[in-house]
Parts: C-alpha cells; structure tokens; sequence
C-alpha cells in the first residue's frame, strides 16, 4: 500500500494518483497544490511526465466538481482507473510529454501559454472521450 502525502489515504502499489484526493502519488513534488494552475520545471526532464499528469488530474476534478458532481471525482476517477482507457491515456501522456520537451529544447523558450493552451486541447480531448 502506498500512502497518500496529501491526504493520507493508502492506495494500491499499481496505482498512480491517490484515489481519494487525485494527488499524483510518484511526483517528487512535496508541496500538493490544490489550485488549477500550470507550471512546468523544464530543469527536471524526468518529472515532465507526472507534472502534466498532476496538471491533467487537476483539470479533471475542476471539471467534475463544477459541470457535473461536485462530490462526484471519486466515482468518476474509480470509473476512469478501472477502464482500459487507463493504459491508452498514460501512452497519451508520455506522447505529449515528449512533444512538450522537445519543443522547448528547440526553441530554448519555454512560452509556458503556448504550452498550456497545446497541453489543454490535447487533455480536453482526453477528457471528452
């Protein structure tokens, strides 16, 4: 079991984002953040990944919280974790990852509102299916 360092919660080894607060549970990041806000450290190639993870996570529990349920992103994260969606989304990620590295060591500037709006047709259409 692996516990939760934002709210606690002990979570199954396989999985990725706490089940009960969607906190990104293999960020090295050890201040949670709660708020909808984007920003990526580009100093850590590695950690680009669980950052737009943490980012998409985010923006799904903002969705959830204010269209649909405001109660309802564990039904709806449970839903997402146990589809074999799951799998076909972390390919996704990596995909857009690397088009987000790759893109800036190109272009040496890290244009993060550029990035974001990329990042959030691409998640939004992740999001949609």
């Amino acid at each position: 079991m692996v516990k939760c360092r934002k709210c606690g919660s002990h979570n199954k080894e396989d999985v990725k984002i706490c089940l009960t607060c969607g906190f990104n549970l293999n960020s090295n990041n050890n201040q949670p953040n709660d708020q909808l806000n984007f920003s990526l450290n580009f100093e850590q190639p590695d950690e680009l990944l669980n950052q737009i993870r943490d980012y998409f996570f985010k923006v799904m529990r903002f969705h959830i919280e204010s269209a649909l349920d405001p109660k309802g992103y564990r039904t709806y994260f449970d839903h997402f974790h146990s589809s074999g969606f799951y799998k076909n989304f972390d390919i996704r990620l990596s995909q857009l990852a690397e088009e987000v590295a790759s893109n800036y060591t190109e272009n040496r500037v890290a244009d993060l509102k550029e990035i974001k709006q990329f990042l959030d047709s691409h998640l939004e259409a992740l999001l949609d299916y």
